[in-house]
């Protein structure tokens, strides 16, 4: 988180000083159309600066982890969108760089879902997992429907098909973005669960903004792409806050 916020403050910072420096050598042809044209600019700039001030510290709040109502809002993030691609370029330039700001990115977007999640409905849950979770090895292809999975306790994907049906969730097993993203459009989910590594989960949360989406990175003990596991306590938190005993959804069914 710290790498995220530090990264994001130095994005925001180059934008005005690079804005301010724009303004200053093109101040001669604005003077020589007319006053009125620098004043628009020096108005465009003083507001650009105070939007992205207004946003960083919006940021900031939330990942200290301070409640309230005005905090719940999503402007902020929409405009911080545009800005993030400027973060995640400067975090290509170090090793591991883009992988630390994405998982500060899943950390912070995670405790804005938090914030909003009272005021989420909760009819419809959708949880969305990489097929690299299953064991490699495995002669079932449970691509697409997890319920195929016999649980034969190889691999966690029998623990977490039982947590759906416990829950009464949908749980869709995907090969990629592309297929998340088209079980996201069929499915029209009210909160998402979501698992994978850094990279495709940051940039599938960042895509489908502003579905709620609760973010939880995969372990991959043998590398990428092969036998990758997941924290199955955390898995149950986040769906005990989400559904209560008491506020299991009906509607939804293992799929």
């Amino acid at each position: 988180m710290r790498r995220f916020l530090l990264y994001l403050s130095i994005a925001y910072l180059s934008i005005m000083l690079a804005s301010l420096g724009l303004i200053y050598l093109i101040i001669p042809r604005l003077q020589a159309i007319g006053e009125w044209l620098m004043y628009l600019f020096w108005g465009l700039y003083t507001s650009l600066c105070l939007v992205l001030t207004i946003d960083l510290l919006w940021v900031f709040l939330i990942a200290s982890g301070i409640r309230g109502f005005v905090l719940r809002s999503t402007l902020p993030l929409i405009i911080m969108r545009p800005f993030w691609l400027v973060v995640i370029s400067m975090g290509k330039l170090f090793t591991n760089g883009e992988n630390y700001l994405w998982q500060g990115f899943i950390s912070f977007n995670n405790a804005l879902f938090r914030l909003r999640l009272k005021a989420m409905n909760r009819n419809k849950i959708l949880m969305l997992l990489p097929h690299c979770l299953q064991l490699h090895t495995c002669g079932i292809k449970i691509t697409g429907d997890i319920g195929m999975c016999k649980e034969c306790g190889r691999c966690i994907i029998g623990d977490l098909k039982r947590i759906s049906i416990n829950k009464g969730l949908s749980t869709f097993v995907a090969t990629g973005g592309t297929l998340a993203r088209k079980i996201v459009r069929d499915a029209a989910p009210d909160i998402i669960i979501a698992s994978a590594c850094e990279h495709d989960l940051g940039w599938g949360i960042f895509d489908i903004f502003p579905a709620p989406v609760y973010g939880i990175l995969n372990e991959r003990p043998e590398g990428p792409c092969k036998n990758t596991l997941l924290n199955i306590k955390e898995v149950e938190g986040i769906l005990d806050e989400i559904t209560p005993q008491d506020k299991i959804p009906k509607d939804n069914s293992l799929s």
